[in-house]
């Protein structure tokens, strides 16, 4: 949908023009939506910490970096 198009173009601009190398997301693991999402970016699950009921998600960015 729109929210993955508008993300996937700013992922392609923050490699290309800023020379962004790593992103990490931080949510709460109840939000599905927002899981679901960064899986379709790329991300992959780093950990979870059930005590600070949080998800951490990393991508890497020379996947975005070899496409343009």
């Amino acid at each position: 949908g729109g929210t993955t198009a508008a993300c996937t173009a700013m992922l392609s601009e923050l490699a290309t023009m800023y020379g962004v190398t790593q992103l990490v997301a931080t949510l709460d693991p109840s939000n599905t939506a927002s899981l679901a999402l960064l899986a379709k970016l790329g991300f992959a699950l780093a950990n979870e910490e059930p005590a600070l009921q949080e998800v951490t998600c990393t991508r890497g960015m020379d996947s975005v970096k070899e496409r343009k």
